[in-house]
């Protein structure tokens, strides 16, 4: 297996292992690709903002807890939107993806509140990809988070090589 996880610096760039181990292991971690700055104004705009309010809904977990959601197609002009265009997502996504055009699919910011909040359910993105018409599985996933996120309050796992159709 092939080392997945990469530090992002300024002169990073998708190279031939890091291309490799993405289509081997279906995944790659780029740690510090947000500065601690960038971080924080995405905080902000998610939890100062109204959207969750205005546009959120909870998603139950089948245990009696909920896990807040809000999903968006069209990135604004908000720091959400500057982030997913950004010359560093744009251009590290493009290259993961074998070259070419790419297009953001949609946005999603998932919040789970402490000690109430509900869990996000195991699942593989494709799924639900192909049930919105997307035939295959040309498309990733980032995850941003903007809290401390380890396995005692419940973060992301990657689940290797379980990303193909």
């Amino acid at each position: 297996m092939t080392e997945s996880e990469y530090t992002y610096t300024d002169s990073f760039k998708v190279t031939d292992n890091i291309k490799q181990a993405f289509d081997d292991n279906g995944y790659i971690m780029i740690r510090k690709m947000f500065d601690e700055e960038e971080i924080c104004q995405m905080k902000k705009v998610l939890e100062d903002s109204d959207m969750a309010q205005k546009y959120g809904y909870g998603l139950p977990d089948g245990q009696g807890k909920q896990a807040g959601l809000v999903i968006w197609s069209h990135p604004g002009d908000d720091v959400t939107g500057i982030v997913s265009r950004s010359e560093k997502v744009v251009d590290t996504c493009q290259e993961l993806l074998g070259g070419g055009e790419i297009y953001h699919y949609h946005a999603k910011f998932v919040r789970k509140d402490a000690y109430t909040g509900g869990s996000f359910l195991w699942h593989q993105d494709y799924g639900y990809w192909y049930k919105n018409g997307n035939l295959f599985p040309d498309l990733l996933t980032i995850f941003i988070p903007v809290d401390i996120s380890d396995q005692t309050n419940g973060c992301l796992q990657v689940m290797e090589n379980v990303y193909t159709c």
